[in-house]
């Protein structure tokens, strides 16, 4: 990540993805198992799933890898 001081920062900027470094270790089947987890979770939950639930008609659509 790009070291960024405090108070320093103006409106507008940014600090991209690219800056930030990779996670090592984490495979893209990883990646695919924790957000179906986190979807399979916020769909249950009850503060987080009236949120959720609305605005995705078809979960299996909506968790299907990218």
């Amino acid at each position: 990540m790009i070291p960024v001081k405090a108070g320093t920062r103006q409106r507008g900027d940014t600090v991209g993805m690219q800056s930030a470094r990779p996670t090592a270790g984490l495979s893209r089947a990883d990646l695919v198992r924790l957000v179906d987890a986190f979807h399979d979770r916020v769909q249950v939950d009850a503060l987080l799933g009236p949120i959720f639930n609305p605005g995705v008609e078809d979960w299996p659509e909506h968790k299907a890898p990218w």
